[in-house]
């Protein structure tokens, strides 16, 4: 998802690896790793000296974004904390983001909150995946500036998302991703459980937990097929 020869501002980047790789295989010629601690950054820059790319790494101490200014990166790349997080700190720093050729994000948490502030910040979705690591499922998505696209698939992009592409990812359900079926399993495990406890009490709180499971288990018994 980073375009060879890209600027990289790589936020949170704790003991750098994924800036370390991406120069170690070429993708990028110089690199910026940002860590709001300074126990991390020491250690990655040990490991850029080991992996000798040190002098094409700059290792800087801030919050965010907020460590450059706009147009000195093309690529940001936001990975390995919650959706929430991510969202504030892009939201600090828009001349950053609004400067930004490409920008990859990696929410732990809360993708659909990421991906409804992409929409509506007029961001087209270039690329989305969804990769799994022990139990655990992380959608990965590359947005751009809007504009960026063909015509036709740019108009496509300007609708609002629904709650089941905000949750699972637009492009992730029109390419029939194979693991899209085991995250709809597991959002719907996660309502059946939530509405055993809300049903106790009753009210609208159960019935919009309601309709949240019957939408998570029609996509489990259409999937593939979409749109449902």
């Amino acid at each position: 998802m980073i375009p060879p020869g890209a600027r990289l501002l790589d936020v949170g980047t704790d003991h750098a690896y994924l800036p370390i790789a991406l120069l170690q295989s070429g993708v990028v010629e110089a690199a910026i790793g940002a860590d709001v601690r300074s126990g991390p950054l020491a250690q990655a820059r040990v490991h850029a000296r080991s992996a000798g790319v040190l002098d094409r790494l700059d290792l800087r101490q801030g919050d965010g974004l907020k460590v450059v200014t706009p147009g000195e990166v093309s690529v940001a790349v936001l990975a390995g904390m919650g959706g929430r997080l991510m969202l504030r700190l892009l939201q600090q720093a828009p001349d950053v983001v609004a400067a930004l050729e490409r920008l990859v994000l990696a929410p732990n948490t809360h993708p659909a909150e990421v991906r409804r502030w992409a929409r509506t910040q007029g961001f087209d979705f270039v690329a989305e995946d969804l990769v799994q690591e022990g139990r655990h499922l992380y959608p990965i998505l590359c947005l751009a500036p809007g504009g960026v696209l063909p015509m036709a698939a740019a108009a496509e992009q300007q609708t609002p998302l629904t709650d089941v592409e905000a949750e699972l990812g637009p492009l992730l359900l029109r390419q029939g991703h194979p693991l899209v079926l085991e995250a709809a399993r597991r959002l719907a495990a996660a309502a059946r459980h939530k509405l055993r406890g809300l049903e106790r009490g009753g009210g609208e709180a159960a019935a919009v937990e309601r309709r949240r499971l019957e939408q998570w288990e029609e996509v489990v018994r259409c999937w593939p097929k979409w749109p449902i």
